[in-house]
């Protein structure tokens, strides 16, 4: 940890993160650069307030898991209680943030599920600078590549997500999000109600290669052809529900041909 141009930007190497409930591994930072602008620097007042301006973040790697009973690696973590009569007021509302060759890592063990999502790029930027910081709110595009996916160990390789929306403390609103992989492509908008929980809801078209994903969902049952979904998925966490329509104008399974499904 040193600074850098006086006091107003702080360097960061090597941070690693852990639950502080469970002992867990969250993530770790290969480097993190925070620039800070103090208001009324020379004020004569024992309060300072300091806004982040800027943070960039190089080399994330996050872990994200479930165990058998759903129970994630992130449960129990909390925001800590403001502090009263502090001093130092810190406020990040304004700040641009940046990230990027990042790495997560996913791992269900309730459901088999698991995938790594690679080359992930992040920023983020007020939406209106002006807001207070009680209502402020965040502009955000998100995209990763070169990543994949896996159920009971079957893969899915080339896998590639671009988004873009408006987050706040407790929720974000997804305009669009398109996943590309070899075995569908889709388009999703909704919103999360409660992110710090993963509580969700989103609308979803897509279309879906039935060859391929037979190669992943159940080898022993061969299909051919393809088809698309029309939707909405919700949940919390590890749980969620899938209701909609899919419409297959011709396919084979098993070698028995079916039209107009």
């Amino acid at each position: 940890f040193h600074f850098q141009i006086g006091l107003r930007t702080a360097e960061i190497r090597g941070l690693v993160l852990y639950n502080a409930a469970t002992g867990q591994l969250i993530g770790r930072v290969r480097r993190l650069i925070a620039r800070v602008a103090i208001r009324d620097l020379f004020a004569l007042k024992l309060e300072r307030n300091i806004d982040l301006e800027s943070l960039d973040v190089e080399g994330l790697e996050l872990w994200v898991t479930f165990d058998e009973h759903g129970r994630s690696n992130f449960d129990g973590l909390r925001l800590p209680p403001p502090e009263p009569n502090r001093r130092i007021l810190f406020s990040y509302s304004t700040a641009q943030i940046r990230l990027k060759d990042s790495i997560i890592h996913y791992d269900d063990a309730q459901h088999s599920l698991a995938g790594e999502a690679r080359d992930v790029r992040l920023t983020l930027e007020p939406e209106n600078p002006q807001v207070p910081t009680v209502g402020w709110a965040n502009r955000f595009t998100l995209a990763l590549s070169n990543s994949n996916f896996a159920f009971d160990d079957r893969r899915i390789a080339d896998l590639s997500i671009a988004a873009r929306g408006l987050i706040n403390q407790t929720s974000a609103r997804v305009d669009d999000l398109i996943l590309r992989s070899p075995v569908m492509e889709a388009q999703l908008t909704g919103t999360f109600d409660d992110w710090r929980r993963l509580r969700y809801r989103f609308e979803v078209n897509s279309n879906v290669d039935l060859t391929r994903l037979s190669e992943v969902l159940g080898p022993e049952v061969a299909l051919r052809g393809a088809g698309t979904f029309a939707g909405h998925i919700e949940g919390e966490g590890s749980s969620y529900r899938v209701d909609g329509r899919i419409v297959v104008d011709g396919a084979a399974i098993d070698g028995v041909r079916l039209q107009g499904l």
